[in-house]
């Protein structure tokens, strides 16, 4: 590839990437926490080669959704509960009965 179609590729690339960027941007919290917390999240970033706020938005929107998976899951369970199994079947059922 000639230097000026590799350095359009790569604009073309970093652009999208901060357009996708600024479509994520929502509010703006501002967040007291420990010290050591703070300077693992920032090595973390820093490891990453991230800014620490994209770094912390990505950590929190990941564990918020899988959390929001965990209570979606919940709450199916809880409004089609199925017949329990008592541990002496459930022992049975692995062979672990004898």
């Amino acid at each position: 590839m000639a230097p000026a179609q590799a350095f359009a590729s790569l604009a073309s690339t970093v652009l999208h990437a901060r357009q996708f960027s600024r479509s994520l941007k929502g509010m703006t919290v501002t967040l007291d926490m420990p010290k050591e917390i703070e300077a693992q999240f920032t090595a973390a970033a820093q490891a990453r080669g991230v800014p620490l706020s994209d770094y912390l938005r990505d950590f929190i929107v990941e564990h918020y959704q899988e959390d929001a998976d965990d209570l979606r899951t919940a709450q199916k369970r809880l409004a089609d509960p199925q017949p329990g199994i008592t541990s002496n079947q459930l022992r049975k059922n692995f062979g672990l009965d004898g």
